[in-house]
């Protein structure tokens, strides 16, 4: 379960989500920065997805995260090939 990027700021600093709201544009540009850590990928992500994608199975993805973020880390982690389709949050 994700609380979004707004209240886990709230949580880390100890901080109303108002107050972090005017942090998370700085947290975001970050994020974008740095590279995603390839151990935050379940270790059999990538084998359980290829089997899935050599049955036939068409894979989707839904997130919260902003689209930028959303692609960012499935480059970084080989996993964007796998999903078909992905919505991002505010893509609707």
């Amino acid at each position: 379960l994700s609380i979004g990027g707004k209240a886990m700021l709230a949580a880390a600093l100890n901080m109303s989500e108002t107050k972090a709201s005017s942090l998370l544009p700085l947290f975001r540009t970050r994020y974008l920065n740095l590279p995603t850590d390839p151990s935050t990928v379940y270790s059999d992500a990538h084998p359980t997805l290829s089997a899935l994608r050599s049955a036939g199975i068409r894979l989707g993805l839904c997130t919260n995260k902003p689209r930028a973020l959303t692609e960012k880390i499935l480059a970084e982690t080989s996993l964007g090939d796998f999903f078909e389709f992905v919505c991002a949050g505010q893509d609707l």
